[in-house]
């Protein structure tokens, strides 16, 4: 998972963005403003903006969650038909790769007691209430660098990405759901592979260059 910054928005694109929500928001129910989020949604009517999120992407059109496939699709953080709410506000708003999209889809979870989560995701069938309301235990790379919290494990060769020493248990808690329950990020064996690939290759490239150091300076 990668830190997502994209550009900020123009005065002409965030009024744009805010009529969208607008018109959500004016419905009289948290039922009928869930259907819009879900039925009015489309990445292509973001204008500009979209253009801002396709330039943030890391490398070249990386996923920000997975760092591997091409990440084509808008993603919301907290999920349109829990949140209708934040259906267009901009700062919900990431790139991911349809895998990754997938994986997280509509799952929330919030924070209960320390080290603990719930996911509130609405099931089919369930009752369209709000969800039960608690912080996020989702990490949002639009407000923090994930990587403050994960490291690769290259020494051990999973190649999982794990907590880093001396986490509170609120954030062991945040990784557990996003990593290995909401995106799967240890569990897909084509992302591991993914990544041990890439590892292998800069090794050799380095030993490669190491070498070639050597005989220059004979």
């Amino acid at each position: 998972m990668l830190a997502f910054r994209p550009q900020a928005l123009t005065d002409e694109e965030h009024d744009h963005l805010a009529k969208h929500q607008a018109s959500i928001d004016a419905l009289p129910s948290y039922t009928h403003r869930v259907k819009a989020a879900t039925s009015r949604w489309n990445a292509a009517s973001l204008g500009t903006a979209r253009d801002k999120l396709k330039s943030a992407r890391p490398g070249r059109d990386r996923c920000v969650f997975c760092e591997d496939s091409e990440g084509r699709d808008v993603e919301h953080s907290r999920p349109r038909s829990l949140f209708p709410e934040a259906t267009w506000r901009w700062q919900n708003l990431v790139c991911a790769c349809g895998s990754c999209n997938g994986s997280k889809g509509s799952r929330h979870a919030i924070l209960t007691k320390p080290g603990k989560y719930q996911e509130v995701t609405r099931r089919r069938k369930d009752p369209v209430v709000p969800p039960q309301f608690g912080p996020s235990a989702w990490i949002d790379p639009r407000r923090e660098d994930p990587m403050a919290l994960l490291e690769l494990d290259i020494t051990g060769e999973s190649f999982y990405f794990l907590p880093r020493d001396g986490l509170t248990p609120r954030d062991l808690a945040r990784i557990e759901w996003t990593v290995e329950q909401c995106l799967e990020l240890n569990k897909r064996e084509s992302l591991v592979q993914a990544r041990r690939h890439a590892f292998t290759n800069y090794r050799a490239r380095l030993f490669e260059y190491v070498q070639r150091s050597r005989r220059v300076q004979r």
